[in-house]
């Protein structure tokens, strides 16, 4: 009953739509076309979107001028490939420049990435030339993805620093006073730990997996992981933080330690979501059961 009342509307509908220019003689067709923008045309959605970009409701002729030219160009593929690369455009600066200026430039709202600059590299990238030297290696597109990275990550640990000077101070305070207690070893690289049990196992090596119990807390106490039920539970050396595998190939198989990471040995200055905060040092309860 539904599907013929529909049937009748659709008819109807099409029956009395308006003809003239731009219709496809296909009386259905253009009458589905028109609902389908009626559907869409809602103004207070068409504002959100706007906004949403960085427009505004005062633009809604300008997007409307827009959508007719992409319509009439979509076909063509010299026009799509422009529509595409002027899609790619807004997007690298609204939300890819934005990004990476967030990473390597923290607060700093007064630094910004070059849209000229950017534009130059790619078309030397695409091309095969440039003039850009890097230790007497001419730049292509792996050297400068090695630089981003590189480079990337100095800028963000001095943006970070800056941002989160308080906690940074903290850190670094916490691990100078951690070298200064009774019983506590340097093991390597700013890591230290203090023996809990020591066990008369061999040591282990990189390529092992081991079976560990383990806690994990901030220097404020907090427990941020554990193994569950006071189970061992298995673990890749190769594969833990670097202050937790140095302890991990130093301890002898049956030994306790508890040990304290710097943010540096562990994940970083970065703050790992509401898990960790930025420059979160980590002290774990370690003990060595055996290899799997």
């Amino acid at each position: 009953m539904k599907k013929i009342l529909f049937s009748a509307l659709i008819g109807l509908a099409t029956l009395t739509s308006c003809g003239g220019a731009g219709t496809s003689g296909d009386g259905q067709a253009d009458t589905l076309s028109y609902m389908l923008g009626m559907a869409q045309g809602q103004p207070d959605q068409i504002a959100m979107f706007l906004q949403q970009v960085g427009s505004d409701s005062a633009h809604i002729e300008d997007f409307l001028k827009g959508l007719r030219e992409g319509l009439e160009m979509a076909d063509d593929p010299a026009q799509l490939a422009y529509l595409q690369g002027l899609q790619a455009g807004f997007q690298t600066k609204k939300m890819g420049f934005a990004n990476i200026e967030r990473q390597f430039f923290g607060t700093d709202s007064l630094r910004h990435l070059s849209s000229e600059q950017y534009l130059l590299g790619l078309s030397d990238g695409i091309n095969k030339k440039t003039k850009m030297m890097i230790g007497g290696v001419k730049v292509g597109p792996e050297q400068a993805a090695a630089y981003m990275d590189s480079v990337g990550r100095i800028l963000q640990e001095v943006a970070l620093e800056k941002e989160f000077a308080t906690e940074k101070k903290k850190a670094d305070d916490y691990m100078a006073s951690v070298a200064k207690q009774q019983g506590v070893k340097p093991l390597s690289d700013g890591v230290y730990y203090k023996v809990v049990t020591e066990g008369s196992g061999p040591r282990v090596a990189e390529k092992d997996t081991v079976m560990v119990r383990y806690e994990g807390r901030l220097i404020d106490g907090k427990v941020f992981d554990q193994s569950k039920g006071g189970e061992a539970v298995p673990m890749p050396v190769s594969g833990e933080v670097p202050g937790f595998k140095a302890a991990l190939l130093a301890m002898p198989i049956g030994s306790k330690w508890e040990v304290y990471i710097p943010y540096k040995q562990a994940y970083g200055a970065r703050p790992m979501g509401e898990v960790l905060p930025a420059f979160s040092n980590l002290v774990f309860t370690i003990e060595l059961v055996g290899k799997k």
